[in-house]
């Protein structure tokens, strides 16, 4: 097999040989790779943190509106038992007269 002599600017010098070059690729390859994973790792992470706050902002609109309906739906109700009521004596009180 060849080898490839290198000489830096520094003067050093080595000696590559094609197993040398192959093992650097793959070293290379698997940083790229794992960079790749771990990136991947931290977007997932970030988009779990977002939807979280998402489900939180939503569980909040849902139980402010749910109070609001309910406060509202009280008065509501006793009003309508109150004309029912009102009804109901005008209603007797027509029958009487008549």
């Amino acid at each position: 097999m060849r080898s490839l002599h290198i000489v830096l600017p520094s003067r050093v010098a080595f000696d590559l040989t094609p197993r040398h070059l192959l093992l650097l690729c793959a070293a290379l390859a698997m940083v790229c790779l794992f960079s790749l994973y771990v990136q991947a790792i931290h977007e997932s992470m970030a988009r779990g943190v977002q939807l979280q706050a998402e489900r939180e902002v939503a569980a909040s609109v849902r139980r402010e509106h749910a109070e609001a309906h309910s406060s509202k739906a009280i008065p509501l109700n006793a009003a309508s038992a109150n004309d029912r009521a009102q009804h109901r004596f005008s209603s007797r009180a027509m029958a009487t007269q008549g």
